[in-house]
Order: structure tokens, then C-alpha cells, then sequence
């Protein structure tokens, strides 16, 4: 993989769920799939590739070694309790950008 490819975030993401054996887990390639139509509809200035995995990971999963922790709140359950993102969902980036 080229260090300057535009989606390093998205093909680090990509690098440690894929291996030799395929995805090491249910509904990944889905995800993938998912974040590279995203990236092939919009431009780096419109949506940055970490934005693109927060969408659909919820900032929580984002951590990638190597890249800090990115604060914030996650829409993972804990303790019983739903904790609410403050990430807009795809379609609200969607239509962001369409009233811009």
C-alpha cells in the first residue's frame, strides 16, 4: 500500500479486520465495502477518511494504534446505558453537503 494513498484511514481500518483467512469477522467486508462508496462519492476536502469510519463506526471504534484516542462519545452500550454520539449520521452529512 502506497503511504500516500487518500485512504490510508480507511485501508488501516481495512489492514488490521483482513488477513490471509479474509475478514476476521461478521459483516466487515459490508463495512468496508460501505466506507470506500463513500469515499468514491465525496472528495477528501468534503469528508475526511476518519470522518468516514466514525460515521459508520461511531467515534468510539475509531481508535486506530498509533493515531491518539479522539475524545468524544460513542453510541456503544454500557452498563445498561446508551450513550447518544454527537457524530451526525450518514444522511445528515448527506444532506450537509447538498445544502452547501
Amino acid at each position: 500500500m502506497k503511504k500516500t494513498s487518500p485512504t490510508r484511514h480507511i485501508e488501516t481500518w481495512c489492514l488490521k479486520h483482513f488477513d490471509e483467512n479474509g475478514w476476521t469477522g461478521p459483516d466487515l467486508q459490508y463495512l468496508y465495502d460501505k466506507m470506500m462508496d463513500i469515499r468514491q462519492s465525496y472528495s477528501l476536502e468534503e469528508i475526511s477518511d476518519k470522518e468516514i469510519v466514525e460515521t459508520l463506526l461511531g467515534r468510539y471504534s475509531v481508535y486506530l494504534r498509533g493515531c491518539g484516542r479522539f475524545s468524544g462519545t460513542s453510541n456503544n452500550k454500557t452498563d445498561g446505558t446508551t450513550i447518544k454520539s454527537n457524530q451526525p449520521s450518514y444522511q445528515e452529512l448527506v444532506q450537509q453537503l447538498k445544502r452547501q
